[in-house]
């Protein structure tokens, strides 16, 4: 015969451990208790992981329902989300079910509208037409499982019951009930014995019972007939002899356990250890101490009170070379479940651009890993599908990589990889604000189930959260199918997902021989612990209450005027008050039941998030006091309280090395290895001359930054995109002098949205239309300007993106014009874009440090003598930024006087002397390192230098500098 502990959190991990002795003792909570009395009756096992389907069954009964009566109360909430609303009154339906009312009966006539709704569904949810049978829920099998109940038709039980009758479910409640009227023996567990030490845990133990946290459990259950503590001798003939010494034992034992509620208070408070906090700003240092406490006292062995599943202690504890307590964790964050909420992305037109980086940034997912990032890097350099990144990513990885790949993995299936792309990113999209066919939906999560066998078929991957991302699919897939529309909407796609998503649980490693027991819930502590370590003494949420009913519709519930027998059929629901009540009785469950020591540790932050107290952290407060401070261990203050009970870990002081500051020289041991580059650019030259540091470390030594995968709406994509759209007006085959106001604010309007999808999708999420209104307004206010510009001064002809070549004295030069431009009269000009930084290009031609401009003039020269004209144009002004007004009549000029020939002429003489100067160091192992904290010590080891010669230097840090942790700028 089976002993059952039986309580709404007891299982495998409850305290204390059972004893050896205890062979035949289950414990068990609801569901549990539900599954073992479904087996005595031979119940056919119900599915528990069906309640998504049964959501739908429901939306679709009240979308019936809603046919005929088009004003029901739940019709504005169900218009604006079905399945949550049908979610909400299925729990009301299964709520009066388990209470055991009888929806399946018409109403009475004093039924309330809600509950009369109720009754209307059910029967519909019954009848023969329906073209399905709802699916049974908890509530379902309660009603089933107390019908079958029958004397002698289970083995005799005998069940222990840890909460009071009435802060349990009524639906359970009936259960009990039924097995109490069927001759089992029930019996609550008394109250907690508490400590027997006249100690500081005393103390608090016997104020609790004696303040608000125990009028919960001060009650009795008397909500059903359950036996008295005597064991009638009818049960126990029922039982074999060795069960009914059994029963009699634990009878004796939990008899005893009294509470000697009049004993005298502790006072003053002693500081005896019987009572020790731990109090500490992060709960990884808290870890860490609680687990060399542990390493350095090895008789100590405590049970652990772990309200939250969290890996960090038993980190900790591994640390120390001290076994795992097999805590299993339950996330949504798990990256092979990230792939469920975000391939729905696909079925809409934009692409939800986020979602998708998240997708080809995940380790696993239905993509080779290689062309994700590839991708990934792609989308965030031009945001959108199909750019020019795009296909050169994909291009690359088919042409170049993949050849590559498949030489180290033969196995590789080439055409699958070609398929999965295909799938994701050539597939049909709908637009967001129309439906999709939930055929194409349905294909999706089939893509996803198929791509996880093969995993499994290849043997590539043994992960449970695959095959919870599985499981979850086919549940999409049936929920899919139970559908009665055929197409469907954005949201309505979100909440298939949502109803069907739930945390993969993973085990990371077992639990060890010789490790702490441990309980994962307050309640799960349901007999004497001598000493038990509360590991995370805080609130993490607060508990709301609520009761989903109306004062009349409780009243009707309770005064059974549906039956004839009003006072049996009364059904009492569990109220926010029990609700409450429960959760106090749990929270005071380890304190009352500790022996001889509790240990409660108390973060300010789990995880970076500030966390508040425990609420019992007041009336702890409040009982000691000022002396509370006695009891406090203050890890980060390292407060060592004497006498403690164990060897206490004791704290080192570590003296803090610095990182050296900058030097304004490194030697280079071997110069000569440093190669230089076939061609510099403008961009490079300008790194060796005011930084060098900058050119070897990204040029000689190639050292590379990673690259941010990110995605952001900043002025660095408003800048590109800017320049895209500059680009195709000057392909447009019209004439520069055809343009007129309307056509170009027409053509940026008419190009907008083709740009935008590719690189710069961003601006087409929803909330960004104030943002993409501004910024095309910017650029036909740009476009325009610079269109007006070249039509004044003749301007026919201009080429964009070109590609300029040519040599200083014997350096190879290269670069990109943004806009090289031709006059009529034979004379050229180079516009640099810009998106802003009026400042700064001002300040660069006045101080003739324009050297991208002057470069790009050397280069477009041909060694021709005709000068090239050269301006900086600022779109976001919009403003041409030039250093006379020769050739633009509408620039701002910033020298008016000087000669653009003579200037260019004088900025190529000085780079020419600097690149000399500079080469000289490099020759010499001396590498310059540039920046604020070493200017000083250049300008006094350039005393000598004739600056007069020389492009004049920088005295701050590099604009974008990625090596300032190797020069030491960073610390």
């Amino acid at each position: 015969m089976p002993i059952i502990y039986f309580g709404s959190a007891l299982n495998d991990r409850s305290l204390p451990q059972p004893a050896e002795e205890s062979l035949g003792e289950i414990r068990l909570d609801t569901k549990g208790l539900i599954r073992t009395l479904e087996a005595y009756y031979g119940l056919y096992p119900k599915e528990e992981r069906l309640e998504y389907l049964r959501v739908e069954q429901y939306r679709q009964l009240l979308q019936n329902e809603l046919q005929k009566q088009p004003t029901a109360f739940f019709a504005a909430s169900f218009a604006a989300d079905p399945l949550a609303t049908a979610e909400t009154l299925l729990a009301f339906r299964d709520e009066l079910l388990a209470a055991g009312y009888p929806l399946h009966l018409g109403p009475a006539v004093s039924c309330p509208p809600r509950i009369e709704l109720l009754h209307r569904l059910e029967q519909s949810s019954l009848n023969a037409d329906n073209a399905f049978d709802l699916l049974p829920g908890e509530a379902d099998r309660i009603n089933e499982l107390i019908a079958a109940i029958r004397p002698a038709g289970h083995p005799a039980l005998c069940i222990w019951i840890h909460e009071p009758a009435e802060l349990l479910p009524p639906g359970i409640v009936r259960v009990l009930n039924a097995l109490s009227k069927v001759g089992d023996w029930l019996q609550y567990l008394p109250l907690p014995s508490g400590s027997p030490l006249d100690s500081d845990l005393r103390r608090w133990q016997q104020t609790l019972l004696q303040s608000k946290w125990s009028e919960a459990i001060e009650r009795s259950g008397d909500n059903f007939a359950a036996p008295s503590v005597s064991i009638s001798a009818e049960f126990l003939a029922r039982c074999t002899p060795e069960e009914a010494l059994r029963i009699k034992a634990i009878k004796t034992q939990w008899s005893t356990a009294a509470f000697q509620k009049n004993k005298q208070l502790v006072n003053p408070t002693k500081a005896d250890g019987s009572l020790i906090i731990l109090r500490a700003k992060r709960e990884t240092h808290l870890a860490a101490y609680i687990a060399r406490i542990l390493r350095d006292n090895s008789s100590w062995q405590p049970g652990v009170l772990m309200a939250r599943k969290r890996q960090t202690l038993v980190n900790a504890l591994r640390m120390e070379g001290l076994p795992s307590l097999g805590v299993p964790s339950s996330s949504l964050a798990r990256p092979s479940l990230q792939v469920l909420k975000l391939v729905t992305s696909f079925l809409w037109d934009p692409v939800d651009l986020r979602k998708l980086m998240e997708f080809l940034t995940l380790v696993i997912k239905p993509l080779h890993r290689t062309l994700g990032y590839r991708l990934a890097a792609a989308l965030a350099e031009s945001p959108g599908l199909y750019s020019e990144a795009w296909f050169m990513a994909l291009n690359q990885f088919f042409a170049e990589e993949l050849p590559r790949i498949t030489e180290r993995d033969p196995s590789l299936d080439t055409k699958q990889l070609q398929q999965q792309y295909d799938f994701w990113f050539k597939r049909t999209r709908y637009d967001k604000s129309t439906r999709a066919p939930k055929s194409e939906l349905r294909k999706i999560f089939v893509f996803l189930i198929n791509w996880v066998r093969q995993l499994n078929d290849l043997e590539k991957t043994d992960s449970s959260g695959l095959h919870t991302l599985a499981a979850q699919a086919e549940r999409a897939v049936a929920l899919i199918d139970t559908l009665a529309e055929e197409d469907l909407s954005p949201l309505e796609v979100e909440r298939i997902v949502r109803t069907v998503y739930e945390a993969a649980p993973a085990q990371f490693q077992l639990e060890e021989l010789g490790s702490l027991p441990v309980a994962f819930n307050p309640a799960a502590v349901f007999g004497p612990v001598d000493q038990l370590i509360w590991w995370d003494f805080v609130q993490e949420e607060p508990a709301y209450f609520f009761s989903r009913w109306y004062p009349h519709e409780i009243a009707y519930l309770a005064s059974g005027a549906w039956s004839n027998s009003p006072n049996e059929a009364a059904v009492h629901l569990i109220s926010p008050v029990q609700q409450n009540d429960l959760l106090r009785w749990s929270e005071t469950r380890p304190i009352l039941h500790c022996q001889e020591r509790l240990v409660i540790c108390l973060p300010d932050r789990i995880e970076g998030a500030e966390m508040l107290p425990n609420p019992l952290w007041g009336d702890l407060k409040a009982i000691f006091g000022e002396d509370l401070d006695r009891l406090l261990i203050d890890i980060d203050q390292e407060q060592v309280k004497d006498p403690l009970p164990w060897q206490m870990p004791h704290f080192e002081e570590l003296l803090i090395r610095e990182l050296a500051a900058p030097r304004p020289f490194i030697q280079i041991p071997e110069p000569a290895r440093l190669r230089g580059r076939d061609a510099e650019t403008p961009t490079s030259l300008e790194d060796f001359i005011y930084h060098p540091h900058l050119w070897i470390l990204r040029y000689g030594v190639k050292i590379k930054a990673s690259q941010q995968l990110s995605l952001e709406l900043g002025s660095r994509l408003r800048g590109k995109l800017a320049h895209r759209f500059i680009e195709r007006l000057f392909v447009d085959p019209r004439p520069i002098s055809e343009w007129t106001k309307t056509t170009v604010y027409n053509w940026v309007q008419e190009q907008e949205v083709d740009l935008l999808r590719k690189e710069g999708g961003l601006l087409l999420e929803y909330g960004a239309e104030p943002d993409r209104v501004q910024f095309r307004r910017q650029l036909q206010r740009a476009a325009w300007a610079l269109i007006v510009t070249l039509q004044e001064d003749d301007w026919v002809k201009a080429n964009v993106e070109q590609i300029l070549e040519g040599e200083l004295e014997e350096l190879s030069l290269k670069g990109r014009a943004d806009l090289v431009l031709e006059r009529t009269d034979g004379q050229r000009a180079i516009v640099d874009l810009k998106w802003r930084g009026k400042t700064r290009f001002t300040n660069l031609i006045r101080n003739r440090e324009d050297l991208q401009l002057t470069l790009y003039a050397r280069m477009l020269q041909d060694k021709s003598d005709q000068t090239i004209n050269t301006a900086y144009f600022i779109l976001s002004e919009p403003l041409l930024l030039a250093r006379n007004q020769s050739a633009f009549k509408r620039a701002e000029a910033v020298d008016q006087e000087a000669n653009d020939a003579d200037v260019q002429a004088e900025i190529l003489e000085k780079l020419l002397a600097t690149l000399f100067w500079r080469k000289q160091l490099l020759e010499a192992g001396q590498l310059e390192i540039r920046c604020s904290a070493t200017i000083a010590e250049l300008e006094e080891a350039y005393q000598k230098l004739d600056y007069d010669q020389l492009l004049e230097m920088r005295d701050n840090d590099a604009r974008y500098d990625d090596y300032r942790a190797l020069i030491g700028v960073i610390r």
